[in-house]
């Protein structure tokens, strides 16, 4: 199986699904299914009963992975969808926007939009 280039706290866009066109931080991500849990995309409604865990119980949202094949990574710099270009030099492994050519080592502030 390929690696997903896409790595946890990127920014990215959903280009197919019912969150189509929105735009979210990658939580968590599962390479052996090749799926990504995005902050507020794919979010589903759970009726829980009280546990210690949610002690009032009720309507719980909760986050789904989503393919990573329906997602595109979003440049923190030029804000713009790119493809990921990787350099490798010195047994140090680079990601690169293929549009405005920055380094994507440099994360986005998780208020940023």
């Amino acid at each position: 199986m390929k690696n997903i280039k896409i790595k946890i706290s990127d920014l990215v866009f959903v280009k197919a699904g019912k969150d189509k066109g929105k735009i979210g931080q990658v939580i968590k991500i599962f390479p052996d299914v090749r799926k990504a849990e995005v902050q507020g995309v794919n979010t589903l409604k759970k009726n829980a009963k009280p546990s210690k865990k949610y002690p009032k119980g009720g309507i719980i949202d909760i986050s789904h992975p989503i393919d990573a094949s329906n997602l595109a990574l979003v440049c923190p710099s030029c804000r713009k969808i790119t493809k990921i270009k990787i350099e490798r030099s010195n047994k140090k492994v680079t990601r690169i926007c293929q549009k405005c050519q920055a380094d994507l080592s440099i994360k986005p502030k998780p208020n940023d939009k």
